[in-house]
């Protein structure tokens, strides 16, 4: 199974479908054969992930189907503050 080919397009598609969600990245490892992906979304907020996803916010929400063709899949939540941008600091910061 690839798992980027399989997943991705699915991925997409649920993601947009999602109120709130701002955007998604997924990630792929180095090695190709490796199997597995990382799905990453940003919200608006914690109610808008509330909202999305009821009172089952903190489990894992898999599309339809998908759980059977994954052996481990967790969720883990954080906030985003402007000190985690990835933007390049000014020299002046780095002192």
């Amino acid at each position: 199974m690839n798992c980027s080919k399989d997943f991705t397009p699915h991925l997409r598609i649920w993601s947009n479908s999602k109120v709130g969600c701002l955007k998604y990245r997924i990630l792929e490892p180095v090695d190709a054969l490796a199997p597995e992906i990382v799905f990453e979304s940003v919200w608006r907020d914690l109610d808008a992930v509330k909202l999305a996803f009821g009172d089952a916010w903190q489990q894992s929400q898999l599309p339809e189907g998908y759980s059977a063709l994954m052996t481990t899949y967790s969720v883990h939540h954080f906030f985003v503050g402007e000190s985690s941008t990835t933007s390049t600091p000014a020299p002046a910061d780095l002192e």
